[in-house]
């Protein structure tokens, strides 16, 4: 690790142009690998949402309005569809091609961490610093491999608040639009939820700096600038799909605020305090309780912590009080990682050894977790036995707790090799040969799954996704696919509609059911756990899927 922490030297001498592009890169690379895997990280929202859509935009050649299973596609704003759409026309349909959205997003929101760190203190340790424990944290090594939402308007919320910063010094109208520009990108990714990150750190900075009030009631042209880019870039895309489908956006929009259970209270921000933090959490947690300081740390760095813990509490605060999960707490992840920095920076890093002890236990238990099992049930052999050496080098870096920048370089190796080169080696959501052989070019409909779970993108075809069938359904003649436990509505309904198809083809697969780390089937209980570890097998744990077909004529 000497040589390391010595390239990191190096790396801080250079100019910031190149450590931001250096950083990007690395960025990039660390979460590249395995992302062309059908049975790579993935969850119900990604293959059965973000996937799904732009394909249907292809198929049936829309850009404005996100589409998807005979209806437009409104609960989400269509920025990620758009860019998905772009994708695809590009490089073709592929999990890659889908994927490749959200890596360039987190090494965008990795590199703009390092950009506010530098803009907050000048000081280019810190910003390197910064930027490796974002890219070191579990909650970006998952959410930076998938097509999703969170973290691409986390960037844009991130670029936001940049140029906020960068206004505030340099107040130029082009600052004030690349700032509204960059925050309406994000509205249009993931509408409200993108104020979160900017918000809550445009409020800390209201309350622990003076000036930036004083710099809005100086420039109030750029004010109304600011906003009018803001409303001229969002409005005319949600007036534009309210006008059109009206009756469907207000549904949407009850449907959702009912979800989210608005003004009831939740705990999530106290679990996502820890996922989003791991391996960092404890660390994090002692830098809240008891912040510290050395004589040698610089001035620069010590004045932002109290700035810093505001910003991160006021971004947890909202998710108090409605329903919500820990990564749309993503944004949180930037005011972490700078008061994580800081405190590496601003203390005698012994004297956060303990917490960062108990940190890489979180670690050690995800990792042991995972390669075990690959052992375990004889699913792959060499790169579990890779990672276990990196846990090895993991674990040593951080029991010595000595340079920050090792322990994050350690921990993002770590999660590279877990995520990127074993867990696909596990065959979550696996789609056999023969499936491929007898879909070919047919219609599919995906009966109350969607299972197989990445057989749309890996075909190229956004296939139709129903629970209630319907007498046009049948116009192709399709196969369909369910899950056995399915099977018997689906079987009714087809009697209804005086359908002759019937089972042609099973098999068994591990499936992702809403997150990564949910694989087994329905209703697994405990004594399957340990009859699959009993007897080294996971077939128990698998949910069957049935292809049904229709009856042929002799």
């Amino acid at each position: 690790m000497i040589s390391s922490y010595s390239l990191i030297d190096r790396l801080a001498d250079r100019n910031m142009t190149t450590v931001y592009t250096v950083i990007f890169l690395l960025a990039v690379l660390v979460l590249s690998l395995g992302i062309d895997a059908a049975t790579g990280i993935t969850g119900k929202d990604e293959y059965f949402l973000s996937h799904r859509t732009p394909l249907t935009m292809m198929e049936q050649d829309r850009w404005w309005v996100p589409w998807l299973d005979e209806a437009p596609r409104l609960k989400k704003p269509p920025m990620l569809y758009w860019l998905g759409r772009a994708s695809y026309e590009v490089f073709g349909p592929s999990a890659a091609s889908a994927r490749i959205i959200g890596v360039g997003f987190a090494a965008l929101l990795v590199m703009m961490t390092a950009i506010i760190a530098y803009r907050l203190t000048e000081n280019r340790r810190y910003s390197l610093l910064s930027a490796f424990i974002v890219l070191s944290t579990l909650s970006l090594a998952v959410e930076g491999r998938r097509m999703m939402l969170d973290i691409p308007s986390t960037a844009f919320s991130a670029m936001a608040f940049y140029a906020f910063l960068r206004w505030r010094s340099e107040p130029r109208a082009w600052v004030a639009v690349l700032g509204a520009a960059s925050l309406a990108a994000g509205v249009l990714t993931k509408g409200p939820l993108t104020f979160m990150l900017f918000g809550s750190g445009l409020l800390a900075l209201f309350i622990t700096a003076g000036d930036v009030r004083r710099s809005l009631t100086e420039q109030p042209g750029h004010v109304v600038l600011y906003s009018v880019v803001l409303l001229g870039l969002t409005l005319p895309w949600f007036v534009y799909v309210y006008l059109q489908f009206p009756e469907t956006s207000l549904n949407m929009l009850q449907e959702d605020a009912g979800s989210r259970q608005l003004f009831t209270f939740s705990s999530a921000p106290v679990s996502a305090f820890f996922l989003l933090g791991i391996p960092w959490s404890f660390v994090l947690l002692q830098t809240l309780l008891q912040p510290r300081y050395s004589a040698a740390a610089p001035t620069t760095i010590k004045e932002q912590t109290a700035f810093l813990m505001l910003w991160l509490l006021i971004s947890l605060l909202p998710f108090f009080f409605f329903r919500s999960f820990a990564r749309y707490m993503a944004g949180s992840i930037v005011p972490m990682a700078l008061l994580l920095a800081c405190a590496m920076h601003s203390a005698d890093i012994r004297g956060l050894r303990w917490s960062a002890r108990l940190g890489m236990l979180l670690g050690v238990v995800v990792t042991a977790l995972f390669c075990g099992a690959a052992l375990w049930f004889s699913l792959a052999l060499w790169m579990p036995l890779l990672t276990l050496i990196a846990l090895g080098l993991f674990v040593w870096v951080w029991w010595k707790s000595r340079h920050a920048e090792a322990m994050a370089l350690s921990a993002t190796l770590l999660w590279m090799l877990l995520l990127g080169a074993v867990y696909p080696q596990l065959g979550i959501n696996y789609i056999p040969g023969e499936v491929y052989e007898r879909v070919g070019d047919k219609d599919v409909i995906l009966f109350a799954g969607p299972q197989p779970a990445l057989l749309a993108i890996t075909k190229g075809r956004a296939y139709y996704r129903t629970k209630h069938l319907k007498e046009k359904d049948f116009s192709s003649t399709p196969l369909i696919f369910t899950p056995l436990d399915n099977a018997a509505d689906l079987e009714k309904q087809l009697q209804d509609l005086k359908q002759s198809y019937t089972p042609q083809y099973r098999y068994k697969a591990l499936n992702s059911r809403g997150t990564w780390v949910r694989f087994t089937r329905r209703g697994t209980t405990r004594a399957d756990w340990r009859r699959a570890l009993a007897t080294r097998s996971l077939e128990d744990l698998k949910t069957e899927i049935v292809l049904y077909g229709p009856v042929t004529s002799r």
